[in-house]
């Protein structure tokens, strides 16, 4: 399933309540059903991340695939903080030779921020693979 880079969506009055529909094939994706629960983390004043909820002693390998290429370097550091409070356990970040560098700096910088995060080249895959050791 290719999900798309943006979804955009209007939120609906509902009595008192507000809500928001998704996109078939994001819930597909996600195992949402009606009634399904879903976790909402704030990031920051206008940036919410909405997350599928687990099942009970379901404990799974969270690996998030980036593609550092196509996006700017805030919006990847903006991935990998959230990335470390939504706990997932490992980043793949895809690179080429014109950018490399500049995600190298960004990783040195976030790892005098955040505790615990390491990185390694995989220069095979065109590749960080970012961990977070906590």
């Amino acid at each position: 399933m290719t999900l798309k880079e943006k979804y955009q969506r209007s939120l609906i009055k509902l009595g008192n309540s507000i809500a928001i529909t998704f996109p078939q094939e994001w819930t597909k994706g996600a195992d949402l059903k009606e009634k399904s629960e879903i976790t909402l983390y704030p990031i920051d004043e206008k940036s919410l991340l909405v997350r599928s909820s687990e099942k009970e002693n379901e404990k799974v390998k969270r690996i998030y695939h980036m593609d550092g290429i196509k996006k700017p370097l805030r919006l990847i550091r903006q991935a990998i903080l959230s990335a470390f409070k939504l706990n997932v356990d490992e980043i793949h970040l895809k690179y080429n030779n014109k950018i490399k560098e500049e995600i190298y700096e960004l990783l040195i910088d976030l790892r005098r921020e955040i505790i615990g995060i390491d990185f390694k080249d995989v220069p095979e895959y065109n590749e960080f693979h970012i961990n977070f050791l906590i």
